[in-house]
């Protein structure tokens, strides 16, 4: 075989190689008009694969993109590279989206029926009122920070809430969810009344505003889980928030 093929052969199996293992790689076809944050996705005490959603993403640190509608759970699983660390299975609730999120290879999960005896399973979520959604409607509202352990309105923050209110008072057919959280200080019970005092101090505060009370309704989900005893752990940049989503109005039936 003359050294000029053999090159080109080379070259060949080079260059498949290469496109061959980046097309093994997840690229996310993230939709127009959804929320989308970056994450930073790292694993101690060893290296590991991530699959984001049952697609392989890289090996870490890996930094993506996640992007979401409403709110609902992405599966990141870790695939141990190295003998003696555990496969882990996450299912991480979203908004909000942390900036770094870390995976312990040798964390052993609990079973399901020690984690209810030991009262460690944190709820979902409780509603201060109920909401009927048919449509969620993107929008970009400035995430409200609040002190530690209190839930009254900054002054730094009152220039946001009067651009929300600006926000729905120009939107008359939509309505606006508050989502209140706190950090993992305290105790859970005491986590649910403060996040749920923090979106109720918003609502009220835009209420003062002018913006009518039947387009607003309050959430309260207790605190951001930053779980190092489930086997990962979330870094925010601050947990004690109130995030906003705009949805539709739902229609009313026709009359008949």
């Amino acid at each position: 075989m003359k050294k000029s093929n053999l090159a080109l052969m080379i070259l060949f199996v080079i260059i498949f190689f290469i496109f061959g293992c980046a097309s093994t790689k997840y690229t996310q076809k993230i939709p127009k008009g959804v929320h989308t944050k970056k994450i930073l996705i790292r694993s101690e005490p060893t290296k590991a694969k991530i699959f984001l959603n049952d697609s392989y993403l890289g090996i870490t640190p890996v930094k993506t993109e996640l992007w979401y509608s409403h709110r609902s759970s992405i599966n990141i699983k870790a695939e141990p590279l190295y003998p003696n660390q555990i496969p882990q299975n996450i299912y991480l609730r979203v908004p909000p989206i942390p900036e770094k999120m870390t995976i312990y290879m040798d964390y052993k999960p609990k079973v399901r029926a020690e984690l209810e005896e030991q009262n460690e399973l944190i709820p979902d979520k409780v509603l201060v009122e109920e909401i009927p959604i048919i449509q969620k409607v993107p929008y970009d509202f400035p995430i409200i920070y609040f002190e530690f352990d209190k839930s009254a309105i900054r002054e730094s923050e009152s220039g946001k809430l009067q651009e929300v209110a600006e926000i729905i008072s120009k939107n008359p057919n939509y309505i606006l969810a508050i989502h209140g959280y706190a950090d993992e200080h305290g105790s859970l019970e005491y986590n649910k009344k403060l996040s749920i005092n923090r979106a109720d101090a918003v609502r009220q505060y835009l209420v003062k505003l002018g913006v009518t009370p039947e387009q607003l309704k309050s959430y309260g989900h207790g605190e951001v889980p930053t779980i190092t005893s489930n086997g990962y752990e979330l870094e925010f940049k601050n947990n004690r928030i109130v995030i906003f989503k705009l949805y539709k109005k739902p229609e009313s039936p026709p009359q008949k």
